[in-house]
């Protein structure tokens, strides 16, 4: 008998059960929370990026920047390590003067 669709469907129920779990409850449960303000003084929290700070993280946003470089660790058997790059030459300034 050909189970390949009954493996397939356990699959991908078990990937559509994850993603609600991990994704769908936690934007339910927070993603809608507004500003508080913080007991015993009249400052909001969380506190919204200042200035040139809000402005960067736009420009990190619109560029795509965190495709690359995320905080993530990148595993060594992926070939992402530090010593896969090609760093360029770095120069040093002599004592000399």
């Amino acid at each position: 008998m050909n189970r390949a669709p009954l493996i397939f469907l356990t699959a991908l129920a078990a990937f559509a059960l994850s993603f609600a779990a991990f994704v769908l409850a936690p934007q339910i449960q927070v993603g809608r929370q507004s500003l508080t303000t913080v007991t015993g003084g009249g400052a909001e929290y969380p506190k919204a990026r200042p200035g040139q700070a809000a402005q960067g993280a736009a420009v990190y946003r619109a560029n795509g920047c965190a495709a690359c470089h995320s905080q993530q660790s990148a595993r060594a058997a992926c070939g992402l390590t530090s010593r896969s790059r090609k760093p360029g030459r770095i120069r040093r300034r002599s004592s000399r003067r």
